[in-house]
């Protein structure tokens, strides 16, 4: 378990590149989403920063540096 933000603490989640609603992640929370993300602990919801970044941040970057490559790879055949 990394560092733990509670999902109250908006400014603070925001900081750490975490645009979420307490209330989306109480649905998730309920929904059994994100399991390994979400936090309860004495009846309080934290977010893990660590785990959110290998689940979200980290494959949007991925996802983010192939599309890069492809259009260099485009703008290389076309030149």
């Amino acid at each position: 378990m990394g560092k733990l933000i509670k999902i109250t603490a908006t400014q603070e989640l925001e900081l750490n590149n975490i645009f979420i609603k307490p209330s989306t992640v109480r649905k998730w929370n309920h929904a059994g989403k994100l399991l390994e993300v979400i936090i309860k602990l004495n009846n309080r919801l934290y977010i893990d920063v660590d785990a959110w970044q290998r689940l979200v941040v980290d494959p949007a970057l991925l996802e983010r540096d192939k599309k890069v490559s492809r259009l260099k790879n485009i703008n290389n055949i076309i030149r």
